[in-house]
């Protein structure tokens, strides 16, 4: 608007630039802080009968799955183990299989161990 040219060029190579640099830098980053927070996200749901049923019967599997595991160790009984133990880690956290199955080490470990739900509290784990 004031004809001022080297201003221009200015804003021409910081608008360069950040169409360059926004998708590892910005991008990425506001996309990670937006799944770490999914993750942490308070859920105040009651357990039901249905998933104390599930729990057991998984635990029940999990626990077969052992005992076959300590007498032969078999493809099928270790995969019964692993999917029973996903499984448990899926009902646990009431969310998608697709976030238990990519949580990082790290995330995992910085991990928000404060407050913990009264219902999760008296299951039995």
């Amino acid at each position: 608007m004031k004809s001022d040219v080297v201003g221009e060029n200015k804003a021409k190579k910081f608008k360069e630039l950040l169409d360059k640099m926004w998708s590892d830098y910005v991008s990425a980053n506001a996309h990670s802080s937006i799944e770490q927070n999914k993750w942490n996200k308070d859920d105040s749901v009651p357990l039901t009968k249905d998933i104390v049923a599930l729990q057991n019967h998984l635990r029940t599997i999990e626990d077969q799955a052992i005992a076959d595991l300590r007498q032969n160790v078999t493809v099928s009984s270790y995969k019964q183990l692993s999917e029973s133990l996903l499984a448990q880690v899926i009902v646990f956290n009431k969310k998608r299989e697709g976030e238990a199955s990519r949580i990082t080490l790290e995330t995992f470990k910085s991990a928000d161990t404060g407050h913990m739900n009264k219902d999760m509290k008296h299951c039995h784990l």
